[in-house]
């Protein structure tokens, strides 16, 4: 930060990274109202009366970055939000997974990232194999999962999308990490989800439609 000093704009944009994190538990990323958060920056009131000259360049500089980035994945969110309800209509509020022992359910989005990753855990603890076959009638699915920013992609996985999230605030310093989105075929997931373990990654949410 300029002066060792947040300025309120650093502040706002933890805040919506945060409530990001809440939002896709429950519901795809491409909902999220980024128009919303961009006219609550447009509005934003500065709690303090002066700044510092070093402050007031962080200030330009970081409304330059958030406005852009708010404004472009408003665009891609929208593009994205109108391709898949255009292709897949309404979902239902289950999604269902058929593996080689048999037929899984949950309910949409956290749920069923829940329920998927906890059934890979327990064949990596028993000693097991886990295969899924199908996720609602597909046999590929994307998934999110947080990186450090820079970092190579996953073998065996498509990126779809590549973003850089504000995680938190150390030492008057923003932590930054890319979201990337991926594509994986079923029949890959296991390992990748085994090797990504290996490498202390986590799966954040899975994309099941």
């Amino acid at each position: 930060m300029a002066d060792n000093k947040q300025v309120d704009e650093d502040i706002f944009y933890a805040k919506v990274a945060r409530d990001y994190e809440i939002f896709i538990y429950d519901y795809p990323w491409y909902d999220f109202p980024y128009y919303k958060y961009n006219q609550e920056f447009t509005n934003l009131k500065n709690s303090r009366d002066s700044y510092t000259f070093g402050e007031h360049v962080r200030k330009i500089e970081r409304t330059v970055f958030i406005k852009t980035d708010l404004n472009f994945k408003r665009f891609y969110s929208y593009v994205i939000g109108k391709l898949t309800h255009g292709k897949f209509g309404v979902q239902d509020d289950q999604i269902a997974a058929i593996t080689k022992n048999g037929l899984i359910s949950a309910p949409h989005y956290q749920p069923f990232t829940k329920l998927l990753i906890s059934k890979m855990d327990e064949a990596i603890r028993d000693n097991k194999e886990f295969e899924v076959l199908e996720i609602a009638g597909n046999h590929k699915i994307t998934f999110s999962y947080l990186d450090l920013v820079g970092k190579q992609n996953i073998e065996n996985t498509k990126e779809v999308l590549k973003t850089k999230e504000t995680i938190g605030i150390l030492d008057n310093k923003l932590l930054l990490k890319d979201r990337i989105t991926v594509e994986v075929d079923l029949q890959d997931l296991f390992n990748v989800y085994k090797n990504m373990k290996t490498n202390n990654l986590g799966i954040t949410h899975f994309y099941d439609y």
